[in-house]
């Protein structure tokens, strides 16, 4: 069972809440791993559903470099979509199976945006967040200090915009600078932006 985190009122709400999906860094499976940051999100009326069970962390699971890997197998296998590890991909698409559930019965009967849809992750969250995107049901993934590995990059113009609507990237995942830095005047530049 996944940690859910919604607003007190949430069934005294006027408007459904849009769902976030999200994933631990280190792919930990601790759904309570970042309780007060998913509370306070979910507080601004979202309903938060966090991968992995409510206790203890578990130990981390190493996964050996395979030498001459492809990019795409590299991605699979780091960001854990199948086999031993703690949390896989798939639970971030079980999350949002659940949202959908939940806003059709139960107590959050259309309380629930289930259209607007965002999956995200912390670290190798933030990779199974990408991993997870191209579900057709997300609308927005959110990637949280998370490297790329041996990634192509993301074509940004000068305001950081992909080709993508509403994604902006800066850091090392962009065509730009990869110095943390850089990457920090960039984050400031894109907030500048969107406000």
């Amino acid at each position: 069972r996944s940690p859910i985190y919604r607003p007190a009122e949430a069934a005294k709400t006027d408007k459904p809440l849009p769902v976030l999906a999200c994933a631990n860094g280190g792919c930990q499976n601790q759904g309570n791993r970042a309780q007060h940051l998913l509370g306070e999100i979910a507080s601004h009326g979202y309903l938060v559903v966090a991968i992995g069970a409510i206790g203890a962390l578990e130990a981390r699971v190493e996964r050996p470099q395979v030498p001459g890997e492809s990019p795409q197998a590299q991605l699979a296998r780091r960001v854990a979509t199948s086999g031993a590890a703690p949390t896989r991909t798939e639970q971030l698409w079980q999350a949002i199976d659940w949202a959908e559930k939940a806003s059709r019965s139960g107590p959050l009967a259309g309380r629930i945006a289930a259209d607007r849809v965002a999956v995200a992750g912390h670290s190798c969250g933030g990779l199974q967040a990408i991993a997870a995107s191209s579900d057709q049901r997300i609308d927005t993934t959110i990637v949280l200090n998370s490297a790329v590995f041996d990634q192509p990059r993301v074509e940004v113009d000068a305001r950081y915009r992909s080709s993508v609507p509403s994604v902006y990237a800066v850091g090392d995942v962009s065509t730009r600078q990869e110095v943390t830095p850089g990457a920090l005047g960039e984050g400031r530049a894109v907030v500048d932006t969107l406000v």
